[in-house]
Protein backbone atom coordinates (compact mmCIF):
# COMPACT_ATOMS: atom_id res chain seq x y z
CA UNK A 1 0.00 0.00 0.00
CA UNK A 2 2.62 2.52 1.03
CA UNK A 3 4.75 1.81 -2.05
CA UNK A 4 1.96 3.03 -4.30
CA UNK A 5 1.71 6.22 -2.22
CA UNK A 6 5.47 6.81 -2.40
CA UNK A 7 5.40 6.80 -6.20
CA UNK A 8 3.11 9.85 -6.14
CA UNK A 9 4.79 11.51 -3.15
CA UNK A 10 5.63 15.18 -3.59
CA UNK A 11 9.40 15.38 -4.05
CA UNK A 12 9.45 18.78 -2.40
CA UNK A 13 7.69 17.67 0.78
CA UNK A 14 9.22 18.12 4.22
CA UNK A 15 9.19 15.28 6.71
CA UNK A 16 9.34 16.05 10.42
CA UNK A 17 10.59 13.53 12.97
CA UNK A 18 8.46 12.76 16.00
CA UNK A 19 10.95 12.00 18.73
CA UNK A 20 14.66 11.27 18.66
CA UNK A 21 15.67 9.03 15.74
CA UNK A 22 18.55 6.62 15.47
CA UNK A 23 20.38 6.56 12.13
CA UNK A 24 23.55 5.05 10.72
CA UNK A 25 26.30 6.58 8.63
CA UNK A 26 26.60 3.16 6.95
CA UNK A 27 23.95 2.46 4.27
CA UNK A 28 24.28 -1.33 4.70
CA UNK A 29 23.45 -1.01 8.41
CA UNK A 30 20.40 1.13 7.66
CA UNK A 31 19.31 -1.35 5.00
CA UNK A 32 19.50 -4.17 7.55
CA UNK A 33 17.16 -2.31 9.92
CA UNK A 34 14.64 -1.80 7.12
CA UNK A 35 14.04 -5.54 6.70
CA UNK A 36 10.55 -6.87 7.35
CA UNK A 37 8.90 -10.25 7.13
CA UNK A 38 5.51 -8.70 6.33
CA UNK A 39 4.97 -8.76 2.55
CA UNK A 40 2.54 -5.81 2.80
CA UNK A 41 5.15 -3.53 4.36
CA UNK A 42 7.46 -1.39 2.24
CA UNK A 43 11.15 -1.03 3.05
CA UNK A 44 12.29 2.60 3.21
CA UNK A 45 15.80 3.96 3.78
CA UNK A 46 16.34 7.72 3.85
CA UNK A 47 19.68 9.10 2.73
CA UNK A 48 20.08 12.42 4.51
CA UNK A 49 22.68 15.15 4.84
CA UNK A 50 24.02 15.15 8.39
CA UNK A 51 23.71 18.55 10.08
CA UNK A 52 24.73 20.06 13.40
CA UNK A 53 21.40 18.74 14.72
CA UNK A 54 22.82 15.20 14.71
CA UNK A 55 24.77 13.61 17.50
CA UNK A 56 27.31 10.83 16.88
CA UNK A 57 27.14 8.14 19.57
CA UNK A 58 29.89 5.85 18.27
CA UNK A 59 32.03 6.44 21.38
CA UNK A 60 29.29 5.37 23.80
CA UNK A 61 27.50 2.75 21.69
CA UNK A 62 27.49 -0.96 22.50
CA UNK A 63 27.68 -1.44 18.71
CA UNK A 64 30.25 1.07 17.40
CA UNK A 65 30.48 -0.76 14.06
CA UNK A 66 26.91 0.44 13.32
CA UNK A 67 28.22 4.04 13.10
CA UNK A 68 25.12 5.35 14.83
CA UNK A 69 24.07 8.97 14.99
CA UNK A 70 20.98 10.38 16.65
CA UNK A 71 18.74 13.07 15.17
CA UNK A 72 16.98 15.32 17.63
CA UNK A 73 13.26 15.48 18.29
CA UNK A 74 11.27 17.45 15.68
CA UNK A 75 14.20 17.67 13.26
CA UNK A 76 13.10 17.56 9.63
CA UNK A 77 14.33 17.04 6.12
CA UNK A 78 13.15 17.70 2.58
CA UNK A 79 12.48 14.85 0.16
CA UNK A 80 14.53 15.57 -2.97
CA UNK A 81 14.15 12.32 -4.85
CA UNK A 82 12.37 8.97 -4.52
CA UNK A 83 14.07 5.92 -5.97
CA UNK A 84 13.33 2.20 -5.75
CA UNK A 85 16.34 -0.12 -6.00
CA UNK A 86 16.56 -3.67 -7.31
CA UNK A 87 15.71 -5.05 -3.84
CA UNK A 88 12.49 -3.02 -3.72
CA UNK A 89 13.83 -0.59 -1.12
CA UNK A 90 12.72 3.03 -1.45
Amino acid sequence: KTGRNLKTFDNEAWLKLKGWSSCSLDYKVAETYSKTSDKDEVRIVFEIQVTDHSYPVLDISNFPSEKEIVLQDHDGFKVEKIHQDEQGIY
